[in-house]
């Protein structure tokens, strides 16, 4: 016997994609529309390569300070789940004759260095080319307590960014990203096994500590060198 065969149409085949903008990340960059045509909590899929896919999650419009002061960066994107571990620091830093696990905070984080060395150019390059560098706050401890600023393209968020206000841990300048972060079940975030994870804060807490986001979505602590969640976030 001979068996005819079957055709299906691609509505039939399971979705695996479920941005909810359909548009490229060209399109994205390019749309002077953007305020109207998307909202915050918009999710749209990013490829990044030998590190998988992932979801990145609009959090903000017109909201970080570009670096050359010339005006706001037009999106701001986090990732829904978290890319892989990292430590923040693999060693003790020293900055100005102190040694600690966080001195210098993240401008002198190896995280930071991480992100733009080995991360960033994972990126499409369409999308490379389209981050904006931006003003990002952090919360140092050592070797003195303050809140600094730096200009970066790829970064993890703040204590403060993400909606925690103690005032012993929180930037005193910077953004909220109010429209998604806004309660502790908002703050979760999974690993690839679909399992909350912790996930790191580039805000030092004390001289041996990051601050980081537990898989309850509370705030917690963790020394530099061990492994987190990296959760990643940039400007277009």
């Amino acid at each position: 016997s001979t068996y005819a065969a079957q055709i299906f149409p691609i509505s039939a085949y399971p979705k695996t994609d479920f941005s909810t903008i359909s548009d490229s990340w060209a399109e994205i960059n390019a749309n002077v529309n953007y305020a109207t045509d998307y909202v915050v909590g918009d999710t749209k899929l990013l490829d990044l390569g030998t590190k998988g896919k992932v979801y990145m999650q609009l959090v903000a419009m017109d909201t970080d300070d570009l670096a050359d002061e010339s005006g706001k960066a037009r999106m701001t994107w986090i990732s829904k789940s978290i890319i892989e571990n990292h430590a923040m620091n693999s060693a003790q830093k020293t900055v100005d004759g102190t040694t600690a696990w966080t001195a210098g905070g993240w401008g002198n984080c190896e995280m930071r260095s991480y992100l733009r060395e080995t991360i960033l150019p994972l990126m499409p390059e369409v999308l490379q080319n389209n981050i904006k560098e931006v003003t990002k706050t952090y919360r140092t401890k050592s070797p003195t307590d303050e809140t600094a600023s730096i200009a970066d393209t790829v970064w993890i968020p703040s204590y403060k960014e993400v909606g925690f206000t103690n005032a012993s841990y929180v930037e005193s300048d910077g953004v909220v990203y109010s429209g998604v972060f806004n309660s502790n079940a908002n703050r979760i975030k999974y690993n690839a096994s679909g399992s909350a994870g912790f996930w790191w804060l580039r805000s030092a807490y004390n001289a041996n500590n990051f601050s980081r986001v537990n898989n309850g979505g509370y705030e917690n602590i963790d020394i530099a060198n061990y492994s987190n969640g990296l959760v990643l976030g940039f400007c277009i």
